[in-house]
């Protein structure tokens, strides 16, 4: 059976209906038009709804800055930080400065509000493993123990910038970082220092 024969909408040529061109001028039969067209309109719909979609997720995104702004003032005026959500906390304390020296360059210490301090309990059981042999003790194994130490370290860093940020400070200086045995393979790593407050 012969296939259908129309009329071709841009130069009027008489073409196939199943034809993917026209020979004459080259444009596609008014059926394979039409769903070009209609192709088109459903791809320029899901753009202008991604559009949409992404204007909304920035005013979410500025309501939230704006929310997170408001809590912190209200917080900073009230002296009640500890009401903030603890994801509002991380990041301010992730704010605090922290140095080991006692009068840091650049800096101007408006105020000294104290001493903070922080504790850090933790494992390091190097012979734990009977088949263990001193090329491990001295090898893997002790890596493991200065990745306990280096963590160590971090949590009590970590835990002196919320103490401080709690106290209302903006920084931590003249740290000092001590660690013990307390038996049993267990020890201790205590960090400390004065929090102050800076002169912006």
């Amino acid at each position: 059976m012969a296939a259908a024969k129309v009329h071709c909408w841009m130069c009027g040529a008489e073409i196939f209906a199943d034809a993917f061109r026209c020979p004459e001028c080259g444009a596609p039969p008014p059926e394979r038009r039409q769903r070009e067209q209609l192709k088109q309109l459903a791809e320029k719909r899901q753009e202008v709804r991604q559009a949409a979609r992404e204007q909304q997720l920035k005013v979410v995104e500025k309501e939230r800055a704006r929310d997170f702004k408001r809590a912190i003032a209200q917080a900073r005026e009230t002296g009640d930080l500890r009401s903030l959500p603890m994801d509002i906390q991380d990041q301010l304390a992730n704010e605090v400065l922290i140095t080991t020296e006692s009068t840091p360059l650049g800096l101007f210490i408006k105020q000294r509000m104290g001493i903070v301090s922080a504790e850090k309990m933790f494992g390091m059981n190097l012979m734990g493993d009977s088949h263990a042999t001193i090329g491990d003790v001295a090898g893997g194994r002790a890596d493991a123990a200065l990745r306990a130490l280096k963590n160590a370290r971090a949590d009590c860093i970590g835990a002196l910038r919320r103490e401080a940020m709690l106290a209302g400070a903006d920084g931590v200086i003249a740290i000092r970082f001590e660690h013990g045995d307390l038996g049993n393979s267990m020890y201790l790593m205590t960090a400390s220092g004065t929090a102050v407050k800076l002169k912006k």
